[in-house]
């Protein structure tokens, strides 16, 4: 059993959709069930300020893991989403963009990655 957790933004360009929360939870629990869920207002970044979604929980799909966000970013919309992956010692983290998503692929930060 790995632990992770995610880091999902709750805006498209400057604007948050009313219904994205609900939505993000909903997909969420449909890939991840049992996962717990905290946002986080006004984080900013390069890109302006945006909530966020923190995501955590446990799963054994850490093989599948980079498959399994990929359908998650298609799903919910996202460009990328960034995540922590712990099993014992070793950590996994990074970003998986959406196979749609043909922008710049930036690098995962961790100055940006939020975990409470």
């Amino acid at each position: 059993m790995s632990k992770f957790i995610l880091n999902i933004g709750l805006n498209v360009g400057y604007i948050e959709p009313k219904t994205q929360l609900d939505s993000t939870m909903f997909h969420v629990e449909q890939l991840l069930p049992n996962s717990t869920f905290t946002v986080k207002d006004n984080l900013g970044g390069d890109w302006g300020k945006e909530r966020i979604v923190i995501v955590e929980g446990t799963t054994d799909h850490v093989y599948s893991s980079t498959r399994l966000l990929q359908e998650l970013c298609w799903r919910l919309r996202q460009n990328a989403i960034s995540y922590s992956i712990t099993k014992g010692d070793m950590v996994a983290k990074g970003l998986v963009f959406n196979t749609d998503y043909e922008g710049e692929r930036y690098e995962y930060n961790e100055a940006y990655f939020v975990r409470e």
